[in-house]
């Protein structure tokens, strides 16, 4: 974890991916380049195999020699596949006749100079190489040049080995962020390396007390009303002149009970390191950590349970779960303390 927020991390994480792309991309420079040296002083020795020991390096020459003899074979076929006959009209001929062989013959010969190269390149890097003065220059400088490659490559993979960390880490806040609400896994992290913080709060704090997180909330009790269902039977008839009716019959009508939650008071709820407190407008009240029994969590709130009260007290507000992650981080701590 590294204790960065995440809108850190995020731009930490952007560096490091341009950071590697610029280093990748002078990997595949450095190589590229390395190679052309080594397959150029490779050729310069074939060229001259005449005028070093090639015993050591005898099966790699006599394969490059195969190549370059079927280069020049392609290269003669596809001479003689252009050349003119002299009439316009077999010319136009030829050349569509032929039109498969030339493409045909032009693959061979990209495939002979690919492995020529690749053959050049494994003499170039022979002992052997150095022993011929023309050649030994460029086979130096491939070398080099591969080297600087290789350091290159290590920086890289030391960047993509953080970058996969760092990448790693922020999805599991993301994740963390879309089931509890907020970076949980950072929050941990700081409590575990530093405590919470002081916060500035409504609440008039005790003695050694620090208020850790202070969340706006609705206060809320279960209520019970009472609704009748049902009607009468019977006959009504007026008394007289003054407009009211009298009714004869019964009543068969029966209660029924609904519960409801309604709104004691809007304020803020207090978590310190000894309660849980309510700070409204109208009324406030406050529940010692030891005093606690259980808390429920819904996803717009929560109910705190606690001794000597059979209801529960009802909060509504936006981050429950991180209202009972702190309540659980004072909880533990309260516990390890003698």
């Amino acid at each position: 974890m590294t204790l960065d927020p995440i809108d850190q991390l995020e731009t930490q994480i952007a560096s490091l991916q341009a950071e590697a792309a610029m280093v990748g991309k002078r990997v595949d420079e450095l190589k590229t380049a390395a190679e052309d040296k080594l397959a150029k002083g490779g050729l310069t020795l074939l060229a001259n195999r005449d005028k070093w020991d090639s015993s050591p390096v005898s099966a790699l020459v006599e394969q490059a020699q195969g190549e370059i003899d079927r280069t020049q074979r392609d290269d003669y076929a596809r001479g003689q596949e252009t050349a003119p006959t002299g009439s316009a009209v077999k010319d136009l001929w030829k050349r569509l006749r032929t039109y498969d062989d030339r493409k045909r013959l032009q693959h061979d010969q990209t495939d002979a100079q690919s492995h020529l190269r690749s053959l050049a390149i494994q003499i170039a890097r022979s002992p052997a190489a150095t022993r011929f003065p023309l050649a030994a220059e460029l086979c130096r400088q491939g070398s080099s040049l591969e080297a600087d490659a290789a350091s290159a490559e290590a920086q890289l993979f030391e960047l993509q080995s953080k970058l996969k960390s760092l990448s790693q880490e922020l999805q599991e806040r993301r994740d963390a962020i879309a089931t509890m609400g907020f970076d949980s896994l950072y929050l941990a992290a700081q409590l575990q390396m530093h405590g919470a913080a002081p916060v500035q709060s409504p609440l008039v704090l005790k003695r050694s007390e620090e208020a850790h997180l202070v969340l706006p909330a609705t206060l809320c009790r279960r209520r019970t009303k009472t609704q009748w269902i049902g009607g009468s039977q019977g006959v009504s008839f007026p008394i007289g002149h003054t407009g009211i009716r009298y009714r004869l019959g019964s009543f068969h009508g029966h209660p029924i009970q609904q519960e409801y939650l309604a709104i004691v008071d809007t304020g803020s709820i207090v978590v310190t390191n000894q309660r849980i407190a309510f700070v409204g407008n109208v009324k406030s009240l406050a529940v010692s950590l030891t005093k606690l029994l259980h808390v429920e969590t819904y996803k717009d709130g929560v109910a705190v349970f606690r001794e000597g009260k059979e209801d529960p007290d009802i909060y509504r507000l936006g981050s429950p779960n991180q209202l009972v992650f702190y309540l659980n981080y004072e909880l533990d701590r309260s516990a390890d303390q003698p």
